[in-house]
């Protein structure tokens, strides 16, 4: 997602209620093709209620995602 004035923002969605079960290799995955992208911001966004870091990816629930990115 492109938003102007601030770093571009790529998003993964995933259904799950718990990310920490979440396969590390989706998380590298994600996370080096995110790393592509110019000046940007990684985020995950699930049903998990934890926020979390996990290396280079913001890992949010999904309503506080909406607010954080600015959607």
């Amino acid at each position: 997602i492109e938003r102007p004035g601030l770093p571009t923002v790529a998003i993964e969605i995933k259904s799950a209620k718990n990310i920490s079960k979440l396969d590390q290799a989706t998380l590298t995955t994600f996370s080096k093709l995110a790393g592509d992208i110019e000046n940007s911001e990684i985020y995950l966004i699930s049903q998990d209620p934890l926020e979390q870091k996990r290396g280079n990816i913001h890992c949010l629930p999904w309503r506080s995602a909406i607010s954080k990115i600015g959607l």
